[in-house]
């Protein structure tokens, strides 16, 4: 009985794999460049779509209206990226800022309730006015917080501040990473689909 080595030896070579046309191949190149090109745009618009929830949530586009981020559409660009970057923080230094104010405008007039002698009426009216008002800012602002920690992801044991920070870095560095890519590539599009069709005429 023959052995599976001799058998194996006296296999015949497999054919290599024929190539293809170079101008099959280049129309290939011209096909694959368009994909990965295709896939990068639909990230980008992934990124796009988040930053007109970062847009709506801080009212950017109505706080700014000289310096609109989408006007009406959104361009990625270095100068913009550091715009959104430092809009943010600012954003969000100043709602941090009034959320404590407003606290501790509540807990005060908290405070100054339970001093009041319960037969007084007018001042008993006058503090509860004060601390319902008090009450309601408070849950607007508490409002904005949420959402706005909902969009960076945000859990309650991270400073919200230093993690919109850390977020916000992460977020643009990956949009550059995305925006470079595009230009790398559609550039590489632009001479694969130059030459494809130059070699077409040459041969026609």
């Amino acid at each position: 009985m023959p052995s599976k080595k001799r058998r194996i030896e006296s296999e015949p070579p497999r054919p290599r794999k024929k190539r293809d046309h170079p101008k099959v191949e280049q129309f290939m190149a011209v096909s694959q460049l368009a994909t990965i090109i295709a896939n990068l745009a639909k990230q980008e618009q992934q990124y796009i779509a988040l930053l007109k929830q970062v847009a709506e949530v801080t009212e950017h586009e109505a706080r700014v209206p000289e310096m609109k981020w989408f006007a009406p559409t959104f361009e990625y660009s270095e100068e913009n990226a550091v715009d959104i970057f430092n809009y943010v923080q600012r954003w969000l230094q100043t709602i941090t800022e009034h959320s404590n104010a407003i606290r501790q405008k509540r807990d005060d007039a908290l405070e100054e309730m339970r001093k009041i002698d319960v037969l007084d009426n007018d001042s008993l009216k006058q503090a509860a006015m004060t601390l319902t008002e008090a009450e309601t800012q408070f849950a607007r602002i508490l409002h904005v917080q949420k959402r706005w920690s909902k969009i960076v992801r945000h859990e309650k044991q991270n400073d919200l501040n230093q993690h919109t920070g850390k977020w916000l870095k992460r977020w643009l560095s990956q949009w550059k990473k995305i925006y470079t890519t595009t230009q790398t590539r559609s550039q590489q599009f632009k001479e694969s689909l130059k030459g494809a069709f130059v070699h077409s005429v040459i041969e026609a």
